[in-house]
């Protein structure tokens, strides 16, 4: 299923979480909070985008100490 607010984001914007997820992630896990120091984005929208990113396989979200 699409998610319609994502794309409201712009494409663009998209592109940049997964570039800096890609980025910021291989080194070790990350959090909503740490993508959204790297873009212009409000921290639900990355969050948004990130949950977008997980129903589609591309990464994998773990809860750690409730966050």
């Amino acid at each position: 299923m699409v998610d319609t607010a994502r794309f409201q984001l712009g494409p663009y914007a998209v592109k940049v979480i997964g570039a800096v997820i890609t980025a910021i992630g291989s080194e070790h896990a990350t959090t909503a909070v740490e993508v959204a120091t790297f873009v212009p984005l409000d921290l639900e929208s990355v969050a948004r985008i990130l949950d977008s990113f997980e129903a589609e396989g591309v990464i994998s979200v773990e809860l750690v100490d409730g966050f």
